[in-house]
């Protein structure tokens, strides 16, 4: 789309419109691949998503780095929500357990990954 970056909130700081230290501006200037590694529920449609977990990989370990949840059609949440059921996974992907403010309502994740 030739967009330049994103906006983006401080996570530790409280939502507030308008030019504020808490809201940044990420240029997009490389590509970044994620995988998947959750998903949590729509609060308004059944059956679809409502955002997803994301993760990369740091030096071959798994490391979250949030969620995204907005721009999704009703209709992409809902086929997102059936492509992610047969992947359900008990065991969490991420090696550092999660907060627990982060993990609330996350589907295809639990607590903490211990390495083999």
């Amino acid at each position: 789309m030739g967009l330049e970056g994103v906006i983006s909130k401080r996570r530790d700081c409280p939502f507030r419109s308008g030019r504020r230290d808490g809201w940044l501006k990420i240029k997009c200037v490389q590509r970044q691949e994620f995988v998947v590694a959750g998903y949590l529920l729509s609060t308004v449609s059944s059956k679809a998503i409502g955002a997803l977990v994301l993760g990369v990989y740091e030096s071959g370990t798994l490391v979250d780095v949030g969620r995204v949840g907005t721009g999704f059609t009703e209709s992409t949440a809902r086929a997102l929500w059936k492509q992610l059921q047969p992947l359900r996974a008990s065991d969490p992907p991420f090696v550092e357990r999660l907060p627990n403010l982060a993990r609330k309502g996350v589907i295809g994740h639990g607590g903490t990954r211990h390495r083999s």
